[in-house]
């Protein structure tokens, strides 16, 4: 009787030593996975279990052994494997390592995980804020380690907007359902309705058309300083200013002037360079690169072709008072329906003006106009604005470059379509920076739309 107590008491002794064991092993390798194991499927077991195959995309180990295992070997019961997945694939439980442990009688526990193909890898840039959840069990997982059941939310920051509808996307077998989206500068909202008279035109309050740039010239040519804007222009893009070819090249032969003459600012309301009291929304750049237009030719040929794009130097950031403009298309909406604006400086304004302006067809301009003016310089890439005010002496030196931009009659946001180009001056008074005339002319954007849009891309590129 005594002998048969011994022997239960032994083999109750082994049994309790072996469930410690186990559970000592997994307390020095254990992740998440082998929470699970119960302390019911250990006791009783058998001796050995026959390692697994290989999982497709993956491969396993054995601990604790310098020996080398293939598939389908016998090991002794406590062998444990860590399963890994190969490069461009992951655990179906998004851990970096899983413990399978043989429980002997042929049974490992827990099973074989999946090696799910990763999704291209996916974060949150200066635009775009993106999160990853897997839609199965709720959990966050990173973007750019995504497998199966993987959705992908987003959102684009303040003062940016979305390419297109949104809307779901989501990991299947390592492809994304639809592309990552881009997130765009918001364009051409005026921000501020109030407006005040000046004797150039209306007063912009600061801030309300936040694509209004000014471009200033190292050698001022004219006036040997600094101190006021030389042009006007429009930005496109964070780092793409349009203006007036005759800006930035000789006015004789129509040569691109040294790139190194010129510096622009955004955000920039008071007309001298660098004023103090722009300090809070101002953004100055230097100009990497000038496109003009291939065949424009200055004076010679009458400013035909008349616009060029400024690379920067050093791209804005987009702000409350710093967005572009929005890019036209010939067939948008019809300019005779919508208001159209000017916003700049000339030699006569101290702040940002806008002039408000409309649409005339080239009849109706022509009889306007001087008929040596019109029949020189009315070449036709130019449209015709008509400033709407009651002052004369409203255009004046300075406005070349500036953005002729209509609001759209639905969604009221502002489209470029000119880029003021010429102006009739007084034959009898060629010293007036100003002119009488209510009557301008610009070049038309949607005529340069495809070398516009082909410019933008090519000049967006880092390395060029």
């Amino acid at each position: 009787m005594t002998a048969v107590l011994l022997s239960r008491f032994i083999i109750v002794l082994v049994t309790c030593c072996l469930v410690s064991n186990i559970y000592g092993l997994l307390s020095t390798i254990s992740p998440l996975n082998l929470t699970r194991i119960k302390r019911e499927d250990i006791k009783g077991v058998g001796d050995t279990c026959n390692t697994p195959p290989l999982p497709a995309n993956g491969q396993w180990i054995v601990l604790r052994s310098n020996r080398t295992y293939i598939p389908g070997q016998r090991v002794d019961k406590l062998t444990t494997l860590s399963v890994t997945c190969n490069d461009g694939y992951i655990l179906s439980t998004y851990e970096p390592f899983y413990i399978m442990i043989c429980l002997g009688e042929g049974k490992w526990h827990p099973e074989m995980p999946q090696c799910e193909k990763l999704c291209p890898p996916v974060k949150s840039t200066s635009t775009l804020n993106v999160t990853c959840s897997n839609i199965k069990t709720g959990n966050t997982v990173p973007c750019d380690k995504a497998s199966n059941y993987a959705r992908l939310d987003y959102a684009c920051l303040p003062y940016y907007e979305l390419n297109y509808l949104k809307s779901a996307i989501y990991c299947i077998d390592g492809s994304w359902s639809s592309p990552i989206p881009e997130c765009s500068p918001i364009c051409g909202e005026k921000r501020i309705e109030q407006q005040h008279l000046t004797t150039t035109g209306k007063q912009a309050p600061h801030g309300s058309y936040p694509w209004t740039a000014a471009i200033f010239s190292k050698k001022a040519y004219e006036t040997n300083s600094l101190n006021i804007s030389i042009c006007g222009g429009s930005l496109l893009t964070p780092s793409l200013i349009l203006t007036a070819a005759h800006c930035v090249t000789s006015a004789e032969t129509g040569r691109v002037r040294n790139m190194n003459d010129y510096i622009v600012a955004v955000g920039h309301y008071y007309n001298n360079y660098k004023d103090q009291r722009d300090e809070a929304t101002a953004q100055y750049s230097k100009v990497s690169h000038i496109e003009v237009q291939t065949n424009y030719g200055g004076y010679q040929q009458n400013f035909r072709f008349d616009i060029a794009i400024l690379k920067l130097e050093s791209p804005f950031t987009i702000t409350e008072a710093v967005q572009p403009v929005c890019i036209t298309d010939i067939n948008d909406f019809h300019l005779g329906l919508s208001t159209g604006v000017v916003t700049g400086w000339n030699l006569l304004s101290n702040v940002v003006v806008e002039l408000e302006t409309s649409f005339h067809n080239r009849k109706a301009c022509s009889a306007a106009l001087d008929k040596d003016f019109t029949s020189l310089y009315f070449t036709n890439d130019k449209i015709c604005g008509k400033y709407n005010g009651e002052k004369d002496n409203v255009l004046c030196k300075g406005f070349s470059g500036a953005g002729m931009a209509f609001k759209h009659p639905q969604t009221g946001r502002f489209f470029i379509y000119g880029v003021v180009s010429v102006v009739s001056i007084d034959k009898n008074d060629r010293t007036n920076p100003c002119t009488k005339s209510k009557f301008f002319l610009s070049t038309g954007v949607a005529f340069f739309n495809e070398w516009l849009l082909y410019n933008i891309h090519l000049l967006s590129r880092s390395d060029y």
